[in-house]
Formats: C-alpha cells, sequence, structure tokens
C-alpha cells in the first residue's frame, strides 16, 4: 500500500492517511471487498501510530467507505450485506457521543442553579445537538468491563467522562489503560487520566477571588475547610488559590481537612441535619472561641454553609456576623438545609457548569477533526465571585 510520501515529511495525521485511502478507494487501487492493511502493517511499514490508523479508519466507515467484520478484519465497502450493515450500526455509532456520567436522573429535575453537576451533563447535550452528534448517557456506576469493551467495539464518535469513578483502584486502572489504548477519541473532566485531554474549572482563581472578597470585607482570620486530596486534583487548587491569597496580603492560612472526602450536599432529613451539625461543630469549635478565633470559613460546597453556620450558633456565634461564611458553587438557594438554618452564605463561587459541559463536547469535536496538536489538552473555565444579598 501506497501512501503521499510528502505527507510524511509532517506530523501525519489521521486525516491525511484518511485522505491517502480514501483516494486509493475511489481510483480503484483499493478494490471493493478487498482487505484493509492490518494496523501493525501499517505501523511498521509506514510508522504511523496505531491511534491514527484506527481514526482514520473511523473517518472512512463513517462516510461509508470501509465496513469492520468482527474477527475477520476491516473491508473497502462493496457488497449489499456491507451497506445494509453500515445503514444499521456503523454510521449511528460513528455519530454517537458516549457519555459517562452519574449526574442526571429524575432526582435530578428540580436542580436548575448553575452549580448542580447535572448542569455540566445539560450542556454536554446542548453542544451535541449543536454538533449534529448523537448524545448517549451511560451511568458510571453501571458500565462493567463487559459493556466498556462493547462501547469500544462499537467505535463512537468519541467518549467523555464526566465523573470521578470509585470503584477499586483495580478496576478504576484497568478502565483507563482499555480506554486509553483502544484509539477512540477521549475527554474528560478535570485531570482524571495524565494521558487524556480535558477540561477543568479553575478551582485556583475561585479560590484565591473569594479569599480575597472576604480580605476586602476586613477579615483576616479566614478559616478553609477540604476533604483530603486523595485523587480530587480541586482539592489541591483550592487550597493553593486560599494560601496564595492569605500570603499575598500577609496572613497565616488556617486549614481543617475532614476526615473523608463527603460533605453535606443534601441532609434529607431534620435529624441528618442534625447529625451533620454535631460533625461540623466537632471539626469547628476550637476555631471559634478565644482569642485568635476566626472571623471567616470557607466551607467545601454551598451544601455545607447551613451546618457550619448552625455549628457557629452552639458556640455563641452569630454567622455572618460574627463569622463570615462563604460557599462554593452557586447552588445554595436550591439545598434543602435552608428549611432548619436561615443564615447563606455571604459569597460563593459559580463554575459555570453550563459552560463546561460545552468545552468538554467542543473539545472532543476539535481532537476527533484535527484541529489539535498531539500534545494533551487542558481547557479551563474561569468561575464568578457571586456576592450575595446579605454579603458581609
Amino acid at each position: 500500500m501506497a501512501v503521499n510520501s510528502n505527507n510524511l515529511t509532517k506530523r501525519y495525521r489521521h486525516e491525511d492517511l484518511a485522505a491517502d485511502l480514501r483516494q486509493q478507494i475511489r481510483t480503484g487501487a483499493l478494490k471493493p471487498g478487498q482487505k484493509m492493511p492490518s494496523l501493525t502493517k501499517l505501523n511498521l511499514e509506514l510508522g504511523i501510530p496505531q491511534p491514527t490508523i484506527i481514526r482514520a479508519h473511523d473517518l472512512l466507515e463513517r462516510e461509508g467507505l470501509i465496513v469492520r467484520r468482527q474477527g475477520s478484519g476491516t473491508y473497502v465497502s462493496g457488497s449489499t450485506e456491507d451497506s445494509s450493515s453500515r445503514i444499521g450500526t456503523s454510521n449511528i455509532s460513528g455519530r454517537s457521543l458516549m457519555i459517562l456520567t452519574s449526574f442526571m436522573s429524575p432526582s435530578d429535575s428540580s436542580q436548575h442553579a448553575p452549580g448542580w453537576a447535572m448542569q455540566t451533563s445539560l450542556g454536554m447535550i446542548q453542544q451535541s445537538y449543536l454538533s449534529n452528534l448523537h448524545a448517549v448517557l451511560l451511568k458510571t456506576s453501571h458500565v462493567t468491563s463487559v459493556d466498556l469493551d462493547q462501547l469500544i467495539g462499537s467505535r463512537p464518535f468519541g467518549i467523555i467522562v464526566s465523573d470521578h469513578l470509585k470503584d477499586d483502584i483495580s478496576l478504576i486502572h484497568d478502565f483507563w489503560s482499555k480506554l486509553v489504548q483502544s484509539g477512540v477519541p477521549i475527554v474528560a473532566i478535570s485531570n482524571m487520566n495524565p494521558e487524556v485531554d480535558c477540561v477543568v474549572s479553575d478551582q485556583e482563581a475561585g479560590a484565591h477571588i473569594l479569599t480575597n472578597w472576604l480580605i476586602e470585607k476586613g477579615r483576616r482570620r479566614i478559616l478553609c475547610m477540604l476533604p483530603p486530596a486523595g485523587n480530587l486534583s480541586w482539592v489541591s487548587s483550592r487550597r493553593s488559590g486560599y494560601e496564595n491569597s492569605m500570603r499575598e496580603n500577609g496572613l497565616d492560612p488556617r486549614i481543617i481537612v475532614l476526615p473523608d472526602a463527603s460533605v453535606p450536599y443534601s441532609a434529607s432529613t431534620e435529624a441528618n441535619f442534625d447529625v451533620e451539625v454535631r460533625r461540623y461543630l466537632g471539626y469547628l469549635a476550637e476555631h471559634l472561641v478565644g482569642p485568635n478565633a476566626c472571623d471567616a470559613i470557607l466551607v467545601p460546597s454551598d451544601g455545607c454553609v447551613s451546618a457550619a453556620a448552625r455549628a457557629c450558633r452552639l458556640v455563641g456565634k452569630i454567622p455572618n456576623e460574627d463569622v463570615l461564611i462563604a460557599g462554593y458553587d452557586n447552588y445554595w438557594k436550591e439545598t434543602g438545609e435552608r428549611a432548619w438554618e436561615s443564615a447563606s452564605p455571604v459569597a460563593t463561587v459559580d463554575k459555570h457548569n453550563l459552560r463546561i459541559g460545552h468545552e468538554l463536547v467542543s473539545l472532543l469535536v476539535d481532537r476527533v477533526e484535527g484541529r489539535l496538536p498531539r500534545e494533551r489538552q487542558i481547557r479551563t473555565v474561569a468561575p464568578s465571585l457571586i456576592v450575595l444579598e446579605n454579603g458581609g
């Protein structure tokens, strides 16, 4: 098989290979029904990376010029059997964007605030529609290893992983190994895998502007509560933003690392809320009393504000007078805890989850259509400070 030698003098993209193969099919150099050269053969003879070859084949398959036959290989199209197969499966798979997410359940239907993770899913659906792609949502926790093999085998347009995997670490490693080696274009939210393009919220900038705002309000003893970093890259970024702001203003950072990664996003009953309050009181009590008591608290998310506010009251502190409480994520108005605690955050940060969803799809489309360099791409979405009516 011959390819355009001029292309080999530059970075050889999958579009270049697809163009060479397309020309050979149309001129008859590759005939209907003829088996295409194997991935290994093309790799060894031409030095073309296998993921590049796979993506070139994906383009030609979507155009109906080639067809993959399970267990046999890839062939130039030409038979009625090939045509019906493409119409029934390959074409629709080739325009399908598989989205792995846990944030799109019927119980989320009342979550309209921009800070809910479900807004990211909505953003991906919107941008998929605008990009003429089919958006297929798959529940992350229900995707087995066999499911993943079938998903990869269907050769979709691409895969977006928009939820952190919470399974056994060996299974997570196997999951990512299969995805990365499959040749299917992949994009992830946050830095889940160092080999995969991703879109991230600038958590460092968000914490920085929020801390600066509290300092402008005259607060100097600002306490920051965070879960352990673990595999959550946003925690380290948030901490850096807070610490940098404090040190830039000549102040000492004060950090409470919570014993686990859970935060009370929603206490379903008042009894559950009381349990969370007692838990938060245990974390905060020593920081709320004495001459060096904190005068502001940064909680991990808006869902933590009510528990922190009630804990303040239990030691005689008036929330948002004695101690300002700032949230994060901008979904405060839809938290259930408002039924049991009247204090709201003085300020919060909007990550713009809808925009993050748009960017995830746009990044994947740019990757598939060859508009990006080979190197891994990280797109950052800037957050916004939201000051609430009772702020300060």
